[in-house]
């Protein structure tokens, strides 16, 4: 995906309120895109379960009523987030990101 906006969307209990990348897929790759008020239980902007790789994206008032205000990474082997921009995520826990890996590259938090 580039330069795409994915706004206001909802998914009531689930995971990945704008988009969810399953497991199994070959390689995921976003960037130059707004991820903005979206909504769910866990990673409100993204939920994945694959390798992907988040570039020069912006979140902003992403809400998840569990954790992963922005992102909710299941198994992140080769999950890279770089240049993006992380504006008013909210969770109950982990605001921004919700990882279960440390296979995982966060360059936006100085990892």
């Amino acid at each position: 995906f580039i330069n795409t906006d994915f706004r206001h969307n909802v998914f009531n209990g689930g995971i990945g309120g704008g988009i969810y990348i399953e497991n199994g897929a070959k390689y995921s790759s976003i960037s130059l895109s707004n991820f903005i008020g979206n909504e769910a239980s866990s990673g409100a902007a993204i939920g994945s379960s694959a390798s992907s790789f988040v570039y020069s994206s912006t979140f902003d008032s992403n809400t998840a009523s569990k954790d992963g205000g922005s992102v909710s990474a299941s198994q992140c082997d080769y999950l890279t987030s770089s240049q993006n921009s992380y504006i008013s995520n909210s969770a109950k826990s982990q605001p921004s990101m919700d990882v279960c890996e440390e296979s995982c590259t966060f360059e936006d938090f100085g990892c």
